[in-house]
């Protein structure tokens, strides 16, 4: 099976954090934000990310394509 990969930054009020991951050719994968571990999965233009956060607990990301 094909698998794509993730790299890139994650920045909020925390500072920047360094993204990596892999995604299956049906849009779900797994992805490591600093030092934890979460769940991706991509369709059509938009992908959900969830992952814990060690101070705040489970948190939820989610974003668009852009062009």
């Amino acid at each position: 099976m094909r698998r794509a990969t993730i790299v890139g930054n994650v920045v909020n009020s925390e500072g920047v954090f360094t993204v990596s991951g892999a995604v299956d050719a049906g849009g779900t994968g797994v992805i490591r934000i600093g030092g934890v571990a979460g769940v991706i999965r991509f369709g059509a233009d938009r992908f959900v990310a969830d992952y814990p956060n060690l101070r705040c607990g489970f948190r939820r990301a989610v974003g668009f394509r852009i062009g």
